[in-house]
């Protein structure tokens, strides 16, 4: 199998390339996302392939094992020595095994490393890679913080036949034609030498065993698939691509000593009223409906924040549509100092009406004129003393409702800090410059234009 082909990039791609792939394909192809008969079958391959390309050791074994497949048999005697060398001396299962079907049948490589030769008891078991599984989490708990439960399936050593695949022991049979060892001896020639070559028997698959009765609990397979599910503490603050690790919890391959690492990559949610910036994770957008008369005239801002305080602060400034203010303090926690925020951007959409009748939009172009006529300015005022109001002007904004829980904040402009701190930057500049004295070639020249009398000429028009 081809590991690069199954993640879809080159081989020579790198690690951001390799995992950007991993988690595209793991997303597409989850079981829990993709009801499809193969999509298990692919996210276990998708799994086994990442664990082999994002290990820089296992990556390397991968490409020199193809590189020398490539390249053929050896043309000499000391390459043939060497693969004899790399062939005895065991160790972990050959990139092609780690990531391939999971089976502990060894595929015999002669010109590269290889493990399970023949008596599988000495060589160690294969390692099982990382269970990836990508979880949604809710944009709320990442604000507060907690614990949430998840469900997920993972493969592990059939219990029933301890990963053997076989009914019980006496249906394991010595392969008669290798006698056991899985491997079988042809004489063979390279660039004039002669020599033993070692190739998997045809007959066992290089298993060196039959199994007469497979198991009927995983149909010969060695390992099943069960339920578990996890409880995992979420801190305030995690962002997109964080990853939460539970070793022993993960897929265990066949033959394998320990089931692998699980691990749960975050994904915020969407959220009805919230956004979060990918560009900065501690910043927080939305956006905030009024009325054409509440932007003229002023409203209270109200909004429940995600740990479900409502956040409230008076606008009395006229609100243009798609204007942006900042309210400080109120956006995502800091990853590593929860008790630290980023900043709430909101956004005003300011709702206009659908339709005016001719009365009032004759109305509207006197009151919005620049210089409203004086007689009904006077009538305004007539009917607001009629009405009781004690005063002129707008009507008092409503109270906060008594059930909320309210925490007071204030909207600024965006743009107001930088406005802010460029006049005080240049009254630093100018206090400096006024409290710094010249350099000692510039007192003297000033000194000597003090002393130095003007010339002739000068006198005369000076008396």
């Amino acid at each position: 199998m081809d590991a690069y082909g199954v993640l879809g990039v080159e081989t020579g791609c790198s690690d951001d390339e390799i995992k950007q792939a991993y988690r595209r394909l793991a997303l597409r192809y989850h079981p829990d996302k993709n009801r499809t008969p193969k999509a298990e079958a692919k996210f276990k391959q998708i799994n086994e392939a990442y664990a082999v390309l994002s290990d820089p050791i296992r990556r390397a074994e991968y490409d020199a094992t193809v590189r020398r497949r490539a390249e053929g048999p050896p043309r000499s005697f000391e390459d043939l020595a060497s693969a004899f060398v790399q062939m005895f001396r065991g160790g972990r299962a050959a990139p092609s095994d780690q990531f391939g079907t999971g089976s502990a049948r060894p595929t015999i490589n002669p010109w590269g490393r290889w493990g399970n030769i023949g008596d599988h008891h000495h060589s160690p078991a294969p390692h099982s890679p990382d269970t990836v599984i990508p979880i949604s989490v809710d944009l709320a708990l990442l604000f507060t913080g907690g614990r949430k439960s998840y469900s997920f399936k993972r493969q592990v050593e059939c219990r029933q036949c301890a990963g053997s695949g076989a009914f019980s022991a006496a249906h394991i049979h010595s392969c008669v034609r290798c006698k056991g060892s899985g491997l079988l001896k042809d004489e063979s020639s390279f660039g004039g030498f002669s020599g033993l070559v070692m190739r998997a028997c045809s007959q066992c698959n290089g298993a060196g065993h039959h199994i007469a009765r497979p198991c009927g609990a995983c149909s010969g397979a060695g390992v099943s698939i069960e339920s578990r599910s996890v409880t995992a503490d979420i801190s305030p603050g995690l962002c997109d691509g964080d990853t939460l690790v539970f070793p022993g919890l993960g897929d265990q391959l066949k033959g394998s000593a320990a089931p692998g690492r699980l691990v749960l990559e975050i994904h915020a949610g969407s959220h009805d009223v919230f956004t979060r910036n990918p560009a900065d994770p501690e910043q927080l957008h939305c956006r905030y409906s009024i009325s054409l008369l509440q932007a003229l005239t002023g409203f209270t801002f109200e909004i429940c924040a995600l740990d479900g305080v409502w956040l409230s602060a008076p606008v009395s400034d006229v609100v243009h549509p798609r204007m942006r203010k900042v309210v400080l303090g109120e956006g995502m926690p800091r990853r590593h100092i929860p008790s630290q925020r980023g900043h709430l951007i909101v956004t005003f959409d300011v709702q206009f009406p659908h339709h005016l009748n001719q009365e009032l939009k004759s109305y509207l172009r006197l009151l919005l004129s620049p210089q409203p006529p004086e007689h009904l300015l006077a009538a305004l005022r007539a009917q607001e003393h009629t009405r009781g109001a004690g005063h002129v002007g707008a009507p008092p904004l409503p109270p906060l409702d008594p059930s909320r829980t309210y925490r007071s904040c204030v909207l600024r402009d965006l743009r107001s800090d930088s406005q802010q701190q460029q006049p005080q930057q240049q009254q630093q500049e100018q206090q400096q410059q006024q409290t710094t004295p010249p350099p000692p070639q510039q007192q003297q020249e000033q000194q000597q234009q003090q002393t130095t009398p003007p010339p002739p000429q000068q006198q005369q028009e000076q008396q």
